[in-house]
């Protein structure tokens, strides 16, 4: 329960800290708490809140610092948002990606061999619905990670999320 409530506060510190960095702050910001620390980036788009466990980056449009090189990740698509870091030694990464006119199926499609090409194994692969209820939902281990990955055609999003096995 006190981590849940570190991390809250340590988000809660991150928003308010943005709001202080769109102000006209012309640097980098950082809060120190007694749970760890709060940086927001120069331009406000990315927060890292770092505390006992591990540390977490929210926000940006780039691939998250630390990103395993031999994990695949979908091809033809604009990054929307993107989360990393580490807690307890072990790494986790949040991708999310603009469709744009291309059906989650037909973006899982290709991550699978992607994913298969790198030595991955596939163990669940579903599709259903179509147009804008259309859902792909797919998941695989390999070079010791966790891949998840889910397309929604009502969103237009299609998130990958990579957790060390």
């Amino acid at each position: 329960m006190q981590r849940r409530h570190t991390t809250i506060v340590g988000i809660a510190f991150a928003f308010a800290s943005i709001g202080l960095v769109a102000c006209g702050s012309s640097g980098t910001k950082v809060v120190q708490t007694n749970d760890g620390k709060v940086t927001v980036d120069r331009d406000g788009k990315s927060v890292t809140i770092q505390g006992e466990h591990g540390a977490a980056t929210f926000g940006g449009t780039k691939v998250p610092a630390g990103f395993p090189s031999d994990v695949p990740l979908p091809k033809g698509l604009r990054i929307k948002t993107a989360a990393g870091g580490t807690d307890g030694g072990k790494k986790f990464f949040t991708i999310a990606y603009d469709l744009g006119s291309k059906s989650p199926a037909t973006v899982a499609h290709g991550f699978q061999g992607q994913l298969e090409d790198a030595g991955f194994t596939v163990a669940n692969h579903a599709s259903f619905g179509s147009g804008t209820t259309a859902v792909d939902n797919l998941s695989a281990t390999g070079n010791g990670y966790r891949v998840a990955a889910t397309g929604a055609g009502s969103g237009h999003l299609y998130t990958v999320v990579v957790t060390t096995a």
